[in-house]
């Protein structure tokens, strides 16, 4: 099975199928236009969560004022995370929306260090602009993006021993909320 599917691909590259579906169908700009402007009324607000990874807690409640310059912040607390699952808890995190194990693996270490508890903060975001990643409409919410890139530009001199993306983290759109509270509930250590 695994022979034919490399053989079909081989051929779909050959026939030039796969430049065809990429560059006119799956990343077309007019279709991926008009689902930004069907995700804009599908939307209107969005609930989201974030993790405030370890190596920045210190800072949890500056971070909190911050995000609500931008958005409404419901409500935040500090969760401790089972040390013996916290590696997974992270992947398991990032898998949520299709990061790649190699990116999560080099900062893993570093988000542990201190210690295994996050930070856990529910906001709402008003008119978000919702993005089109392709023409399957995979969307991703540039709204939260841009407070992630504020509050990890204002705090990285402040973290020690920095590596990208250990201060912040989010739910991209608010269908995967639940999966990241599934999993929370799942590792969280309890008293």
């Amino acid at each position: 099975m695994i022979m034919l599917s490399k053989y079909i691909k081989t051929i779909f590259r050959f026939l030039g199928f796969h430049y065809i579906f990429v560059n006119y169908f799956l990343y077309n700009k007019f279709i991926i236009n008009i689902l930004d402007l069907i995700n804009s009324k599908r939307w209107p607000k969005i609930e989201l969560l974030m993790i405030i990874w370890p190596p920045s807690l210190s800072h949890f409640d500056q971070i909190n004022m911050d995000v609500s310059k931008f958005c409404d912040l419901k409500w935040s607390k500090i969760i401790k995370i089972k040390k013996n699952n916290f590696d997974k808890f992270c992947y398991k995190i990032y898998e949520i929306d299709n990061a790649s194990k190699r990116k999560i693996t080099k900062k893993i270490d570093r988000i542990k260090k201190e210690s295994t508890n996050i930070g856990l903060l529910k906001i709402i975001i008003f008119k978000p602009k919702i993005l089109a990643q392709d023409s399957f409409n995979y969307v991703r919410c540039k709204t939260v993006n841009d407070i992630k890139i504020f509050i990890r530009n204002k705090y990285r001199n402040k973290i020690q021993d920095y590596v990208y993306d250990i201060i912040i983290h989010s739910s991209e759109v608010d269908y995967q909320n639940e999966d990241i509270l599934k999993l929370i509930r799942e590792n969280e250590e309890t008293c």
